[in-house]
């Protein structure tokens, strides 16, 4: 991503310098302020580099089967990342849900790098959007934003490592579990069902337990997100 503005840069300098041997002279204060310009955005491109570079180097884990520790999926998708001050748009990088790290790439020399999570702010991959979170009532991380408002519902994704042994052999494998936060008042609650969840927005529990029921709603693991989704968007329109 950064490469490529740069090389962009590049090529505008050629652009312009070639132009300028093709045009008069009154075309030398664009001529300068054109360089100038490119100059600037390509110093910044090379700044930017060294500042998402920054983290240590990361070991990549060694599958014994066709199980990895990234969320959706093992290979390398583009996102949008703000990090140390800076936003990298369409980045190429991998999030380790077993880790609860951001992962990309440095080209030349190549290796993985592990970015320090005290910088990152937000990031987005795969139509998500994850924020780091902050507070003495939740686990500092990286969390899912599903709802974001008043009342605000966030995902932890989480992969899981289980060690076993067969036939004298370890054999791992990564179950995949999702813990679900609510936050009101600047405090977050963990919730694991729709008793949970009418606790905390018990200002209209009435209403509530009426469209829960109205819309079927189950909260069972294959559908609890999706009914809390439905249920806290609800809660915002009675506001």
């Amino acid at each position: 991503m950064i490469r490529g503005v740069i090389f962009l840069q590049i090529g505008f300098l050629f652009f312009a310098t070639l132009t300028y041997s093709q045009s008069p002279k009154s075309d030398t204060s664009f001529l300068a302020t054109s360089i100038t310009n490119a100059k600037e955005i390509y110093t910044n491109a090379i700044r930017g580099q060294e500042r998402i570079l920054n983290g240590s180097e990361y070991l990549e884990y060694q599958p014994t089967g066709r199980e990895h520790p990234y969320y959706l999926s093992n290979e390398w998708s583009e996102g949008n990342i703000e990090y140390d001050g800076q936003v990298f748009t369409n980045i190429s990088f991998r999030y380790n849900s077993h880790t609860d790290e951001i992962i990309i790439e440095q080209e030349s020399p190549y290796r993985m790098i592990q970015l320090v999570k005290s910088k990152v702010v937000h990031f987005t991959l795969n139509g998500h959007h994850f924020k780091s979170l902050y507070s003495k009532s939740l686990p500092f991380g990286y969390y899912d934003c599903l709802i974001e408002g008043e009342i605000g519902l966030y995902a932890k994704r989480v992969k899981e490592l289980k060690e076993t042994t067969s036939s004298g052999k370890v054999v791992r494998e990564f179950t995949e579990k999702t813990r679900f936060f609510v936050k009101k008042n600047d405090s977050y609650s963990f919730i694991t069902g729709k008793k949970a969840l009418i606790k905390i927005l018990s200002d209209h529990s009435q209403e509530l337990t009426s469209f829960i029921r109205s819309e079927r709603l189950r909260f069972k693991k294959s559908k609890i997100e999706e009914s809390l989704v439905k249920v806290v968007d609800f809660y915002l329109k009675l506001k």
